[in-house]
């Protein structure tokens, strides 16, 4: 999880419950760990019960910060906390499928428990793929966000929305995070010793 920088005394930043919902490998998780390390995750794993993350978001009103729910399917019915408290929801599906309304049906069921007072949006991720003239989604659905978390496209804009209607701003935005540095790497006594006399040796040579 995102942790909270304080400089002087601690800054209390207004968090916000989110339920991300949608199909198995329509990339709820590797939407959460974009935000989360800048990274995209190839290889799918399956979540396994409740996963629970905070994501702090930079703005130009200061920080704020959602705690995104996402769980197995199982997990909806069972879970008597997963639904309350909620102030916003992502639905999530794949438009790369040949048919992105397989299973649809059941988790926009699952939606409609979202209460009404939380704000909702419905994504399309895996934008990058080229639809088949086939895909049904072209002729049912038009109203939705388009994204890509792999391309990182459009991944800020269900969040960007939530946070303008729940701070009562319509000019608030986002600020982009400072690029993360290469790790730094550990350098043996050995190798360090051996850096330092590169030059030296490099000096000689021209001599």
């Amino acid at each position: 999880m995102i942790g909270v920088k304080e400089v002087g005394r601690p800054q209390q930043v207004p968090t916000f419950k989110c339920a991300l919902i949608g199909h198995e490998g329509c990339g709820k998780s590797s939407l959460v760990k974009r935000h989360l390390t800048g990274a995209f995750v190839q290889q799918y794993v399956p979540t396994r019960g409740l996963v629970v993350t905070n994501l702090q978001f930079n703005t130009n009103r200061g920080p704020i910060c959602f705690e995104t729910w996402e769980a197995e399917l199982g997990e909806y019915e069972k879970s008597s906390i997963f639904f309350r408290d909620l102030k916003c929801a992502i639905l999530m599906f794949d438009v790369g499928l040949r048919d992105p309304l397989i299973n649809f049906d059941s988790y926009y069921s699952l939606f409609k428990r979202v209460p009404s007072y939380a704000l909702k949006s419905i994504c399309g991720n895996k934008t990058d793929i080229q639809m088949s003239n086939e895909n049904p989604l072209r002729l049912t659905f038009f109203n939705f966000t388009k994204m890509s978390v792999k391309a990182n496209s459009n991944i800020d804009k269900p969040f960007v929305y939530f946070a303008r209607r729940l701070l009562k701003d319509p000019a608030l935005e986002f600020i982009p995070k400072t690029e993360m540095l290469p790790a730094q790497l550990k350098l043996s006594v050995q190798e360090l010793l051996h850096k330092k006399e590169l030059p030296s040796k490099a000096l000689a040579s021209e001599k």
